[in-house]
């Protein structure tokens, strides 16, 4: 006897719902939570969840009163927000309906979409008199940015942070005063579960040193952190070297502005002890590199580290280069990722004209790292060309058979000279690489490889060129053509091009180069768009061309079967010939 069939339609089903409502936007959540009691909920969820309009939420508490015109800590023009009333323990009770599905709190002062509307300190100050036991009050929220422009209101950002789930949290550390207790004092109470950290300064970090190192030595179980460019003094690295949890040191996006100060990290000679970083798997930090090289020569130095960030303040010969990599080979022998960064920007300084090619880094430079057989990501980034050739493309290819990302200096200065790589260079990471997924080398293209085998990407989904040389586009994407598939993206140009730009001005290059770099974007955009084309073209050629071959194997396998059978028939005559022979 077979089974009813059971009439559900998707919507009534929890789990389907859910996912479903989760792709709408507010207004469309909004009119779901209407539906029915069943919608109610989930919808509410997916409504509440991700608070990135602070006014928004507490406008649920009480509503506020006509906006008044006032200015900000930068003088500018604001809506300044006020309750009506003052709120009422009732308030709190239906505020508690919405609250327990918030998950996550953006509090941004200088967001583009927010920052017009200001919340008078009274609001806050409301919250904390009224509210008998904030920790209560967002139960379930996990994630907190609390982005403030001055300590005043960054303290408010304490109310919020009572409760018990938080475990990401990004705030701005901000110089004491002497009316105010410094921010960072009072966090520890508030985090005994925080495992990721994202802290932003607004001055140098040597402002704000001792209350950061207090704050860090606090968070016990803290496994993330990341801090702006010039954040990792000595003091401060000493004290991460002492959290038993932590197993990423990460910086984060450089910006125009809140990257710290050069200064902190000129000298940087950090002392570590036994038991240092027991359980560090990601470490980054900014440092001259001879500074860099007694680090990682430190005998209680991590050698179990997988990733390794070095921003490098200044550029130096290539035997300071060889011997960094070979600190790396002796002290990092399970490294998987390895990034050494020379930003080209203002606060740098460029040596024009730049040295003469035997004095930069060559493929002796990068030898001793390829003993690291098991890296799979390596981005170099120095400031004019190397002195590589294609043919010392090939030991990096075999060097590194796991090799997935690949960035290798492919955003110099731009010189007179033609770069000494070519399109042959990309031939030994087609064949050897299977799993490169992106490449950037700073290559000629007007020299077409003399060997017409080319052997296509398996993997490859970007290529970076920066402002690799290029004259005629259409030779370009006929030969890359042959070795891309319809995935993969060339990205010409450069990384932040108006600090570049800045960077190149600061050092007195106004020649024609600066006209050339405008001229090969201009030529790998045309790539950019022609390439699919001829791409897709050769592409459906060659299944074309697979057909016919099949369609002639076909044929060839019939005709040699007719073959066959005429001989036998003409056998069978000869034989009845034979037999009617007198």
């Amino acid at each position: 006897m077979s089974s009813p069939i059971l009439s559900v339609m998707p919507w009534e089903i929890s789990e389907i719902l859910a996912i479903i409502i989760s792709h709408l936007d507010q207004k469309s959540l909004a009119r779901s939570a209407r539906v029915c009691k069943d919608w109610t909920g989930i919808a509410l969820d997916g409504l509440w969840r991700d608070i990135d309009d602070l006014s928004h939420l507490l406008n649920l508490l009480s509503p506020f009163s006509k906006p008044e015109k006032g200015t900000n800590e930068q003088g500018n023009a604001v809506s300044v927000y006020k309750f009506k009333r003052p709120l009422a323990s009732r308030d709190w009770t239906r505020f508690m309906r919405y609250s327990v599905r918030v998950r996550r709190i953006v509090y941004y002062q200088q967001c583009a979409r927010t920052w017009r509307k200001h919340l008078d300190s009274s609001v806050f100050r409301e919250l904390s008199r009224t509210c008998r036991d904030p920790g209560q009050i967002f139960p379930n929220l996990q994630s907190l940015t609390w982005y403030a422009n001055t300590e005043e209101r960054q303290l408010h950002s304490l109310f919020f942070m009572q409760s018990r789930g938080l475990r990401y949290l990004e705030i701005r550390l901000h110089p004491s005063t002497e009316s105010l207790p410094p921010c960072s004092m009072l966090l520890p109470a508030h985090l005994p579960h925080l495992t990721h950290l994202t802290l932003r300064f607004t001055t140098p970090v040597r402002r704000v040193e001792c209350e950061a190192m207090a704050l860090l030595r606090s968070l016990s179980k803290l496994q993330k952190l990341t801090v702006p460019l010039y954040a990792i003094t000595a003091p401060i690295m000493e004290t991460l070297a002492a959290l038993e949890n932590l197993s990423d040191v990460t910086f984060s996006h450089p910006s125009e502005f809140e990257n710290g100060s050069r200064m902190d990290v000129e000298t940087f000679s950090p002392v570590l002890h036994e038991g240092a970083f027991p359980h560090i798997r990601r470490l980054c930090f900014s440092a001259r590199l001879p500074d860099a090289i007694l680090f990682l020569r430190s005998p209680f130095f991590p050698d179990y580290l997988s990733s390794l960030y070095v921003h490098v303040l200044i550029v130096d010969g290539p035997e300071i280069v060889q011997q960094f990599f070979l600190a790396v080979k002796d002290s990092c022998p399970a490294l998987t990722d390895i990034h050494v960064d020379f930003m080209i920007c203002p606060e740098v300084p460029i040596t024009v004209p730049g040295p003469p090619p035997n004095q930069r880094p060559s493929i002796n430079t990068f030898r001793p790292l390829f003993a690291c057989r098991r890296i799979a990501s390596f981005e170099f980034r120095w400031d004019y060309p190397l002195n590589l050739a294609d043919r010392d493309m090939e030991e990096f290819a075999t060097s590194w058979p796991a090799l997935e990302h690949l960035l290798l200096n492919c955003e110099p200065v731009i010189e007179h000279d033609a770069p000494q790589l070519t399109l042959k260079a990309l031939l030994p990471f087609a064949y050897h690489c299977r799993h490169l997924r992106e490449l950037g080398l700073y290559i000629d293209a007007d020299v077409p490889p003399p060997d017409p085998t080319v052997i296509p990407f398996k993997s490859l989904q970007k290529l970076r060129i920066g402002a690799s040389k290029i004259t005629d586009s259409h030779q370009a994407a006929l030969f890359l053509s042959q070795m891309f598939s319809l995935e993969c993206n060339i990205v010409p140009g450069l990384r932040w091009p108006d600090a570049y730009g800045m960077a190149l001005d600061d050092a007195g290059i106004f020649d024609e180069r600066r006209m050339r770099i405008n001229e090969y974007w201009v030529r790998w955009s045309e790539v950019v768009k022609i390439l699919p084309i001829v791409t897709r073209v050769r592409v459906e050629e060659k299944a074309r061309r697979a057909a016919l071959q099949r369609k002639l194997e076909l044929l060839t396998k019939l005709r040699l079967a007719d073959m066959e059978r005429c001989a036998k028939l003409e056998q069978e005559i000869q034989a009845l010939r034979r037999q009617c022979m007198p």
